[in-house]
């Protein structure tokens, strides 16, 4: 009985954790990006701000949760080769949708209000809860509100992918600085290994 107790948590547990960890990173990103967001709006102008705080904090929301669901494709991977949990390819993007409803619901609401052209208090919250996108989410609620809908697809897409090459040990950036795709190592025989750089 113990030891189903323990596989059970074993094919659970990690899949709870998909879903806080994602819901952790975009607070953080939330967090900093907001105060980023303020500080250039007060000093500067609010357009510029929200431009430059977006060209910033998307790529870290995004590379943020890649890297995440990379590193627990990683371990994960190795769980499934010992038959300590079944493989499930899906998990990425199933716990990334997860973690995207509460800001999918909020988009779905705030653009509804702004269609309605009510909501004006509900719209401020918004705009804090997605600071990391704000560049592109001001003018979106202002010329199209269903447009904002599109912040929650972020969450799901990183998930997806990120866990979908973490499974199979596929790291983008050395395909990207590699001529081969791996990085070369020294076989420690022959004589035509390169030499060694300290």
């Amino acid at each position: 009985m113990a030891q189903n107790h323990s596989a059970e948590n074993r094919l659970s547990s990690p899949f709870r954790k998909l879903i806080t960890g994602n819901l952790s990173i975009q607070m953080m990103v939330t967090v900093l990006a907001a105060i980023v967001y303020a500080i250039l709006a007060y000093f500067w102008d609010a357009g510029m701000g929200g431009l430059i705080t977006s060209v910033i904090f998307i790529p870290t929301y995004f590379s943020m949760l890649y890297s995440f669901y990379w590193g627990t494709a990683e371990r994960e991977r190795n769980m499934v080769l010992y038959g300590h949990m079944k493989e499930d390819p899906a998990r990425g993007l199933r716990s990334g949708m997860y973690a995207a409803l509460p800001i999918g619901v909020f988009s779905l609401l705030t653009a509804v209000l702004a269609l309605l052209g009510r909501g004006g208090n509900v719209i401020g919250i918004y705009r804090i809860c997605a600071a990391p996108f704000i560049g592109f989410v001001n003018p979106l609620i202002e010329y199209f509100p269903l447009g904002i809908l599109i912040v929650a697809v972020f969450s799901p897409l990183a998930a997806m992918w990120g866990y979908h090459n973490g499974s199979r040990l596929y790291r983008m950036w050395d395909h990207l600085i590699y001529k081969d795709g791996v990085k070369k190592r020294r076989s420690g025989r022959g004589t035509k290994d390169e030499p060694r750089c300290r």
